[in-house]
């Protein structure tokens, strides 16, 4: 089936190792978008964040933000995916369980997910709120824990994107760098990471790029747009 939109992962995919946007993932996004290709951005950050960096990179404006947990296309124009209730019994639970080894990392303005700092094991976590019924779960981006609603994930991020622009999930291109970018590997009808993600991840996408950050997603869009990623 033919790729007509790509879901981007920001952190460490379209940025470098210091965390600053890579100026060739920007050409790349740019590129795609100038051929008909809808890009849309997918990440961990917060919904405000998430959209500015999609006006500012030059995206046409749907996003997936909170790992899922919420798309839209505008400060006024977003769903909630998921409930922060759940966020919120999960963290006292985990509290309950892990003590200080539960720490918050604040951020501005977040709708659904909670972060926290990567300083307990994520499989013990999930085991403990699964045990508990929270309704909740915790996702690795690499940089931060983010513990959201069970009901969502970057996979159902891009079920909900699909149904935004009338398309099949089969028809969406994905690229992610990390573990919670897993779940829209597995929805999306190309995948394509890079050689220093995590072997969880690499073993779960269609391509693995030759090069990582800017250069490797360059050589991604290279393939979408020569119809090589086409199923």
């Amino acid at each position: 089936m033919r790729i007509r939109a790509v879901v981007a992962d920001v952190d460490g995919t379209l940025t470098d190792e210091k965390r600053r946007l890579d100026i060739d993932s920007l050409m790349a996004v740019r590129e795609l978008e100038e051929r008909g290709m809808k890009v849309v951005l997918t990440s961990g950050r917060s919904y405000c964040a998430t959209h500015v960096l999609s006006t500012y990179i030059g995206t046409f404006g749907l996003v997936i933000a909170e790992n899922g947990g919420v798309i839209g296309r505008g400060p006024a124009d977003y769903t909630l995916m998921g409930d922060r209730r759940f966020a919120e019994l999960g963290l006292k639970e985990l509290k309950k369980e892990l003590g200080e080894k539960v720490r918050e990392v604040h951020s501005f303005q977040r709708y659904v997910d909670i972060v926290l700092a990567r300083t307990f094991d994520l499989d013990s976590a999930n085991e403990i709120l699964r045990r508990k019924g929270a309704g909740s779960h915790v996702l690795d981006s690499g940089f931060a824990y983010h513990l959201v609603d069970a009901r969502v994930n970057k996979g159902t991020g891009v079920e909900a994107a699909a149904k935004t622009l009338t398309l099949e999930t089969e028809e969406i291109a994905a690229i992610g760098d990390n573990l919670n970018d897993i779940d829209m590997f597995k929805v999306a009808g190309f995948s394509a990471t890079f050689p220093d993600a995590p072997e969880q991840t690499r073993k779960a996408a269609t391509y693995i790029a030759n090069q990582k950050h800017g250069k490797g997603v360059k050589e991604i869009a290279e393939i979408i747009l020569s119809g090589r990623s086409d199923s």
